[in-house]
């Protein structure tokens, strides 16, 4: 009896050790063993060709950039730091990752913002320096020079009427001087990027324009002015809209933006403000006479200036002329664009219908690393930059890190100016 029972006890003790053992190894199977991965960051001031053949640039150090690996599944965040080669080696889970760099490099007695991403990289087996340092999917910024002039809020997603309808006519856009000098807004543009909204299929361009050189519009507004008409003060913001009126007397969950700076109007007799100026386009390849909607499902767009050596106007981007491109999209076709020089352009903002279309963004990411949303339509929301600090006049200063995903955040109650900007004393409403 004694025999058989320490038989038993030791055939269970076999049997536990095994299903230990078992236990063990299912936890090692469900174990994710990280990778460990290198990216390389570059920095270039020249013209990128369109095989992505860069020259970086020795005077633009991407030494002590922080770069971020996040993954699109988890939102699990990753966080290193390039050495003297601009590598940063990182691991991480195995998925799909958007990586972004940033820094802040002073060249020349100026700030500049080093900006770059990359999004939807696959990452699931080791990646060496050596093999970074050949890459394709490597983060290529071309150093930005930190600028005073911004866009510092889009208001385009719409409202929802009371009676079950939509309305758009209120969208509304901010110009802003976040810099310590005042800024001269004379012939500074306002433009639309193309597509309209967000597409899967994303428009390509001549060859011969390389990467990242140029930015491509479908609509361009310029601000007039012969050169010091319009002075922009430290603190002060302009207001740009589609239509200017009390939009809660049509759809109370509007807001009056009858006081703003300038109406992009485009010709309806029938929606003018005689008392709001209006803005002319110099750019509209197929003019909306009844009004300038920009989609309400996420507009991309960019602030530019051109040097005073080129007359802009309608003539330069006449329809077959060289600074009007032919861009081909798989969805919509063929279809002309504007091309923007990227040394032109003074700020940049993508938005978004959700935070998972960041392949489908049209702005270089050296001007906009992310993208903001206000992450559905008819939603009664404007996209406002975060403050990052007061001025002693209690005006803001905006936060400003080229990346909209950072930068911006929602904001649900609507208005023409917020955060104690002041409006500019030549403007008709004080």
């Amino acid at each position: 009896m004694k025999y058989r029972i320490s038989g038993l006890m030791a055939a269970l003790a076999l049997l536990c050790t095994s299903c230990i053992d078992m236990m063990e190894d299912v936890k090692d199977v469900e174990k994710v063993q990280p990778v460990e991965v290198s990216f390389q960051v570059n920095a270039t001031t020249q013209f990128v060709p369109f095989d992505g053949t860069i020259t970086p640039d020795p005077n633009f150090s991407t030494e002590g950039l922080e770069v971020t690996f996040t993954n699109s599944k988890t939102s699990q965040i990753y966080k290193g730091t390039t050495d003297a080669e601009g590598i940063v080696t990182m691991n991480v889970d195995p998925g799909v990752y958007n990586i972004a760099a940033y820094g802040i490099a002073e060249f020349n007695g100026s700030d500049y913002l080093i900006n770059g991403a990359l999004s939807s990289i696959s990452l699931i087996k080791n990646i060496t320096r050596e093999e970074a340092k050949e890459s394709k999917d490597r983060i290529v910024t071309r150093p930005a020079k930190v600028g005073s002039l911004m866009i510092s809020e889009i208001y385009y997603c719409g409202s929802k009427h009371p009676d079950d309808g939509t309305w758009f006519r209120d969208q509304s856009y901010r110009i802003y001087n976040n810099g310590d000098e005042v800024e001269y807004l004379d012939g500074v543009c306002f433009a639309q990027i193309n597509t309209q909204n967000p597409s899967v299929t994303v428009p390509t361009y001549p060859e011969e324009d390389g990467l990242g050189n140029f930015v491509y519009a479908i609509l361009v507004w310029k601000i007039p002015g012969s050169g010091t008409e319009y002075p922009l003060q430290p603190g002060e913001s302009v207001v740009l809209v589609q239509e200017a009126a009390d939009h809660t007397v049509s759809n109370s969950a509007s807001f009056d933006n009858s006081k703003a700076t300038w109406e992009c109007w485009s010709g309806n007799d029938s929606r003018d403000n005689g008392l709001v100026p209006n803005i002319p386009y110099i750019y509209w390849l197929s003019p909306n006479k009844s009004q300038w909607n920009c989609g309400v499902q996420g507009p991309a767009f960019v602030l530019f200036r051109a040097p005073k050596e080129v007359t802009l106007n309608e003539d330069y981007y006449r329809n077959g002329g060289p600074n009007v491109i032919l861009q081909t999209n798989d969805k919509y076709g063929e279809n002309f664009t504007a091309r923007i020089p990227a040394d032109w352009v003074l700020d940049a903002v993508e938005a978004l219908a959700n935070k998972d279309q960041l392949a489908r963004k049209r702005i270089p990411s050296y001007m906009d690393a992310g993208a903001t949303t206000t992450g559905s339509i008819y939603a009664t929301t404007a996209l406002c930059r975060k403050v990052a600090s007061t001025r002693a006049d209690g005006t803001p200063i905006y936060q400003d890190t080229n990346n909209s995903t950072n930068d911006f955040e929602p904001q649900t109650e609507l208005m023409l100016r917020r955060h104690g900007e002041k409006a500019p004393a030549w403007s008709n409403w004080q």
